[in-house]
């Protein structure tokens, strides 16, 4: 099974990613080394108190829904599944 992989910046050195097996349904993961990066992610929800609005892992990149994820993935949602943040993506559909 194919597994998709987008790194992600971060000021403090951490080797963070998404990693995803459906380019859709994306998960954090990161180094060994670095792994207060997710325990100390900021978590920003709108005003309902219920829908998570941002994600902001120590050290970055801050991601808000509707963001650019990299040049081909829109951040479409935040969610827990099973006791796990997730990243809810579309493709970018450019016309020409």
């Amino acid at each position: 099974m194919k597994q998709y992989k987008i790194n992600l910046p971060n000021r403090d050195g951490a080797q963070l990613s998404l990693v995803s097996e459906d380019g859709k349904l994306w998960n954090f993961e990161v180094d060994d080394k670095h792994k207060y990066v997710l325990e100390h992610m900021r978590i920003g929800y709108m005003e309902d108190n219920k829908t998570i609005d941002f994600v902001d892992p120590a050290g970055g990149p801050f991601m808000r829904v509707h963001c650019l994820i990299d040049t081909e993935n829109i951040l479409e949602g935040i969610v827990f599944l099973d006791d796990k943040l997730s990243l809810v993506t579309s493709k970018i559909c450019i016309k020409t």
